[in-house]
């Protein structure tokens, strides 16, 4: 089959964006900014439904690509397009494009606007406009800030065929119990993978991690906040704890490397959805009298979200891993 890469003529960098170059400070981690990813997502979908078009599929796979693009360019301070997308993207494509931009925020505008100004320049750009509407079914999106509020942004837009319509999978989940929540997870951008194209399925999740699954989950944009002073600047942390989903471990700390427990995931599903529950019924032996968690963890058990760590036992305390969390997480969304 011949394939069809999107020539740079058709690729265009926004140049209407490009008020002031100044060097650029080190970009920060991709992980805080995947909300802004999700927002161009959303914006971009919402302006092909306005044109007919089909809906873009997040891919995480794709995604890296993209997000590895923007912190190159914000460590370089240069706009450019990748010269090795073609070669460094793992689905079996039959066509691609990219579109790549930046915006100053010398105002220190919110990281929503500053997205939002970014996307109508890309709309305005008769060749950006054409990939954001193009014949495509997947997208990565990255995006990396700067201390100063620069962001730059990569779109990796690609389509494929039969089945690979859909991104690849990660590489070490064929022995996983929860393979095939894994998968679903995967393919809804829900929880990307630890590393590669690895998921790494028994390992502990975090906090911060467990929160911005919720994030996405509630299709929720970071937003800026004071209420810990663990986490600092822009957060999809502070949108949960103001939508009363996530509490601080303590007064004005959130511990944000700390691992979630079991029975704390319950509690976090029911807050951000309130349908579950709660339910008082006993389901599991080993729930202290009066323990705070009992309500979600029934909840779950009734909805059957879980039947528990073995029969009878919710293992309550036992650290939640990636694996238990992409099952959680994909049967609660899809419960009946």
């Amino acid at each position: 089959m011949h394939t069809l890469r999107i020539t740079p003529p058709v690729m265009f960098i926004v140049a209407s964006l490009l008020l002031v170059l100044l060097t650029p400070a080190t970009a920060q981690a991709a992980a805080p900014y995947e909300a802004s990813e999700q927002q161009f997502l959303k914006l971009m979908n919402a302006a092909r439904r306005s044109e007919g078009r089909g809906a873009l599929t997040a891919a995480p796979d794709v995604a890296t690509v993209a997000r590895n693009w923007s912190k190159r360019m914000a460590r370089d301070g240069d706009l450019r397009h990748n010269p090795d997308v073609d070669s460094q993207l793992t689905v079996e494509w039959t066509r691609w494009g990219e579109n790549v931009g930046w915006a100053s925020n010398g105002s220190g505008a919110s990281l929503s606007s500053v997205v939002k100004r970014l996307h109508n320049g890309f709309m305005e750009s008769r060749g950006h406009r054409a990939n954001i509407l193009g014949d495509f079914n997947q997208v990565g999106v990255g995006v990396a800030v700067e201390r100063d509020g620069t962001m730059w942004a990569t779109m990796v837009f690609v389509k494929v065929e039969g089945s690979s319509s859909r991104p690849d999978g990660p590489t070490d989940i064929d022995r996983s119990a929860h393979r095939r929540a894994i998968e679903r997870a995967w393919r809804r951008g829900l929880i990307g993978p630890c590393e590669g194209r690895r998921f790494c399925p028994r390992r502990k999740v975090s906090r911060t991690e467990t929160a911005d699954v919720f994030g996405r989950m509630l299709d929720l944009e970071a937003t800026a906040g004071r209420h810990f002073t663990d986490v600092p600047g822009t957060s999809v942390i502070n949108t949960l704890v103001d939508e009363g989903v996530v509490s601080g471990c303590s007064a004005h700390r959130f511990c944000p490397r700390r691992n979630l427990t079991r029975a704390q995931l319950a509690s976090l599903l029911v807050r951000a959805l309130p349908d579950l529950g709660p339910d008082d019924r006993e389901r599991f032996v080993d729930l202290p009298a009066g323990y705070v968690h009992a309500g979600a963890i029934n909840a779950l058990a009734g909805a059957g979200v879980t039947e528990g760590c073995r029969p009878e036992r919710f293992c309550p305390t036992a650290p939640v891993t990636r694996e238990q969390l992409a099952s959680f997480s994909i049967r609660a969304l899809d419960r009946t």
